[in-house]
């Protein structure tokens, strides 16, 4: 009876241990995905197991862990279910492949980089857009002709400022 007394957070501390907390973030996970209209495949359960119950910090390392489970999965799996988790907002960028179940999937875009050596790198669009700005100069584009970028059928205007620096 006393449980009943502490608040309700210090009960979760209590009863919960980070075996059911897992479980009931995973529970989480699977709701908000299958309202997005993903299913939940086992692959995608073995690697969201993954990325909840380790810190994981590039796909590779999460390849390696997922197929120490099952065999099958391949890396192109993994790597689309982690663009779908960034698509969504699930990942916690400043701990990477974090899952982060709270955040809420109205924040800013994000382009995720996928490098050769297996990791993964998130870039806000205001990023993504220096990026391609500098790169497209450097291919020889002058700066005073780029207005404007299309990515998706998605309109990035290039700002002044990086035509400036």
């Amino acid at each position: 009876m006393e449980l009943f007394r502490n608040s309700e957070t210090e009960i979760e501390k209590k009863t919960l241990g980070p075996s059911l907390e897992i479980k009931i973030k995973k529970n989480k996970l699977f709701n908000t995905l299958r309202k997005k209209g993903y299913r939940i495949t086992k692959q995608r359960q073995i690697i969201i197991n993954t990325l909840l119950e380790n810190s994981c910090y590039s796909c590779k390392e999460v390849y390696y862990k997922a197929t120490a489970i099952d065999h099958s999965i391949g890396i192109a799996t993994v790597y689309r279910m982690i663009r779908i988790l960034d698509d969504i907002g699930i990942i916690n960028n400043q701990q990477m492949f974090k899952l982060d179940c709270k955040k809420d999937s109205n924040e800013a875009e994000k382009l995720v980089v996928g490098l050769d050596d297996g990791t993964c790198r998130a870039l806000t669009m205001e990023e993504s857009t220096q990026i391609l700005y500098a790169g497209l100069v450097a291919s020889g584009y002058f700066g005073h002709q780029i207005a404007w970028v299309e990515i998706n059928n998605k309109k990035f205007l290039i700002d002044e400022a990086l035509k400036d620096g």
